[in-house]
């Protein structure tokens, strides 16, 4: 669900024109000033505008209808009977340069997130026998919540909203409790039937792969799924994604529920790991395909054979992966032709060498403020983990600065520093002995940034990081009972609430 197309440099030329707007797309125009220049309804904006302003970006917006779909299941105050919720909604583009602003490309994410939390909100009001008053408090939804304003503050419109809540008893009978609103039409009876299991609807789980493997090869799993996820493939790992507090084994169930490949990265570690093998197993019952994809030259186990005897595998033996994770992610797009078609209308054109040394410059220029909220701090062996981190961050809101790639991971850049709110510095064995990471630490300190360390192995610190980190709450990666992302965002955004104040 992507509102911002493309985002391109506009060119310099006696004989190059703008193109014309037209009802499915405007453009917002933006100058290094942040001045902003809506273009819509088939206006098209002159050469001379654009020289006299300065206009150096061109954001095209789209301003189709996009349908928004989400179903879960949640328990009743009881915790005897699971209450079924199905929601359908239209949303628009009411002001594009609100849309900008924000940098609101894909919107899904956030929505899945806000939906979710309102609706645990006023469940937790009901008990099953006000399903009713529940069912009216979901249609609430749309009126005068903070999500609707919310959507409104980002210049976007919610319509044609459809809502379905179903009960599920102990004798699995389904009592349906159908919406006020007008009667559903076909897609949104597809919604229904998926809650009510009649029909398969595997294009509307929420993640594409779940990831499953031993906790020993973290490291390696991370850059699998960063490569995998830059592709556009959404993926489900348990260390980031299981939230803090929940129930571990709970978390894996739910998780494959929703999953419609299930990838095992198989290892010496995972062929011994009598979790692995109950996961391949839930694979099997819910997921769409399984796909081993094996790290390590290890003949899998009698158990294993059992599971993937007549599966295809990928072999990736050896580092860095880069063609064998490819192979991967064509064969799970290929799996998922409906995903492979949404990832490439949503993916941008390729920009040649002089529209990336632009985009670096504009950066650079548009960094004079607070633009970044979290500078993360890392060495080169932890890059994985340091984008894990920073794509579920941002997938709250949360805006990170990364290292570009032709500066070098690690160079010291005292202008992004300087203009971030938090500075997460991630310690390891590697980190320690980094000569940047230490120049990095000492320079947020006396900027006084506000600190927060990350632990990911056990080590002794040097003494002159100690000397800097002493004062500062250390987040240990380490404690799997613990979700350390969710625990960053809220560090993150409470550090950035008190520093605003």
């Amino acid at each position: 669900m992507n509102l911002i197309k493309s985002v391109e440099r506009v060119e310099a030329g006696i004989f190059l024109s703008e193109p014309a707007s037209s009802d499915e797309t405007s453009f917002v125009y933006r100058n290094l000033k942040k001045e902003y220049r809506l273009v819509e309804n088939g206006e098209k904006l002159s050469k001379a505008e654009v020289r006299v302003k300065g206009y150096t970006t061109r954001y095209s917006i789209n301003r189709n209808a996009l349908t928004y779909r989400y179903s879960n299941v949640f328990r009743s105050k009881e915790q005897i009977d699971a209450i079924n919720v199905a929601i359908q909604f239209s949303i628009v583009v009411e002001n594009p340069v609100l849309i900008v602003d924000y940098q609101t490309t894909n919107i899904k994410l956030y929505l899945d997130n806000i939906v979710s939390l309102y609706l645990k909100a006023i469940l937790r009001d009901y008990r099953i026998q006000d399903i009713m008053d529940f069912q009216q408090s979901v249609n609430q939804l749309e009126h005068n919540t903070s999500l609707v304003r919310d959507l409104s503050s980002r210049g976007i419109k919610m319509k044609n909203f459809h809502a379905m809540v179903t009960i599920e008893e102990k004798g699995n009978n389904k009592k349906p409790i159908e919406s006020k609103e007008t009667p559903l039409g076909r897609d949104e009876q597809a919604i229904v039937n998926k809650i009510l299991g009649t029909i398969e609807y595997p294009s509307h789980k929420q993640f594409d792969v779940f990831i499953s493997y031993s906790d020993k090869d973290r490291n390696s799993v991370f850059a699998i799924c960063n490569k995998l996820e830059a592709k556009g493939i959404r993926c489900w790992v348990a260390y980031r994604d299981i939230p803090g507090g929940k129930k571990w084994s709970s978390a894996i169930v739910e998780a494959i529920k929703m999953s419609r490949v299930f990838l095992l990265v198989f290892s010496s570690n995972s062929n011994n790991s009598d979790e692995v093998e109950k996961e391949i197993g839930l694979g099997w019952k819910y997921c769409e395909a399984i796909i081993p994809f094996r790290i390590e030259n290890i003949v899998p186990s009698d158990s294993m054979e059992y599971h993937l005897n007549n599966v295809h595998w990928i072999d990736a033996l050896t580092e860095p992966r880069e063609k064998e994770v490819e192979a991967l992610s064509e064969r799970i797009l290929k799996t998922l032709p409906d995903r492979k078609k949404e990832i490439e209308e949503a993916t941008p054109r390729k920009r040649n060498n002089n529209e990336l040394q632009f985009q670096m410059e504009s950066l650079e220029k548009e960094n004079s403020g607070k633009e970044h909220e979290v500078y993360i701090s890392y060495s080169s062996e932890d890059s994985a983990i340091a984008q894990s981190i920073s794509l579920y961050l941002e997938n709250n809101q949360i805006k990170c600065w990364k290292s570009p790639d032709d500066m070098g991971v690690g160079e010291v850049n005292k202008s992004a520093i300087e203009n971030s709110n938090v500075f997460i510095v991630l310690i390891s064995n590697h980190s320690i002995h980094s000569e940047h990471v230490k120049n990095e630490i000492q320079l947020a300190v006396n900027k006084n940034l506000s600190l927060l360390p990350v632990r990911l192995e056990e080590v002794t610190l040097p003494e002159e990081i100690k000397f800097y980190l002493h004062h500062f709450q250390l987040f240990n990666a380490l404690d799997e009972t613990n979700n350390v992302y969710e625990q960053l965002v809220k560090g993150v955004k409470n550090l950035v609430s008190s520093n605003s104040k």
